[in-house]
């Protein structure tokens, strides 16, 4: 993690009153990473140093789900497609199902591409959205209060599309349609609506301010049930996983941490 990111973070949390703390970030190869989260115009903002400067931003339900730029983060959006005028020559990409017409057409409005257009991704600084939140990777000098308007303002956008996708419901940016689930699953889909949280800081803030009862009850129900989700996850593919998988995966996520408690 290079001074200059650590740096930007610092100034740009101090600009808008934020703290920024030591974060740990899970996965097969975790690590520490100085982050800031706020709110900026009624989003969910988190700020984070690294090789550059990531940005996460949510709190809106959308259908659009593409990448902008170059894929150098691991995604579903694997499919090239050929990007509109505004937007030339930078690479586009959708996932062949995940996407769908919802994302064409809203790639199709002149307005939402002329806010693309104003944030200035390039190649090393790509855009992911994915139905209810985006991530924007950018340089150190880039991470300014002006960047964060502009991916506010494309929030705003992405924010007209529908709240369903399909016959699914979004749950944190994922659709969950539970008929797609196998049927000793799908009891779980109340607790997936509130606990099947991606970010880390999110889940781990929601999980401290949950009332005790609250806690337990996720515990006795998912716990006894791990092992079969981790079977029911390994039936697929790693990059061929369903949304309403992935959400049953976070859960169990969530389960586990309260476990290694």
């Amino acid at each position: 993690m290079g001074f200059r990111t650590r740096h930007a973070v610092s100034r740009l949390a101090s600009e808008l009153g934020a703290t920024v703390e030591k974060c740990w970030v899970s996965g097969w190869c975790g690590f520490e990473r100085r982050e800031a989260c706020f709110d900026f115009r009624g989003y969910r903002t988190r700020i984070g140093a690294g090789r550059a400067v990531s940005v996460w931003m949510k709190g809106f339900e959308g259908a659009a789900f593409f990448a902008l730029g170059a894929p150098n983060l691991r995604s579903l959006v694997t499919e090239p497609r050929e990007p509109p005028p505004p937007l030339a020559p930078l690479p586009l990409f959708v996932h062949p199902t995940l996407s769908g017409s919802s994302t064409e057409d809203w790639l199709a409005d002149a307005e939402n591409l002329a806010a693309l257009a104003r944030l200035g991704c390039s190649r090393q600084e790509p855009l992911f959205v994915s139905h209810g939140d985006l991530v924007a990777v950018v340089r150190p000098a880039r991470a300014t209060v002006e960047t964060l308007s502009g991916l506010a303002d494309v929030a705003a956008r992405l924010a007209t599309g529908p709240a369903t996708v399909g016959d699914g419901r979004i749950v944190d940016g994922l659709r969950l349609d539970v008929e797609r689930l196998p049927p000793d699953l799908r009891m779980l889909a109340p607790l997936v609506e509130k606990w099947a949280v991606g970010d880390d800081v999110d889940r781990g803030a929601r999980l401290e301010a949950a009332d005790p009862s609250e806690v337990r009850h996720l515990l006795d129900t998912v716990g006894p049930l791990l092992s079969r989700i981790d079977e029911y996850l390994d039936s697929f593919a790693p990059m061929e996983v369903p949304e309403e998988a992935a959400l049953i995966g976070r859960l169990a996520e969530a389960v586990a941490e309260l476990q290694g408690r």
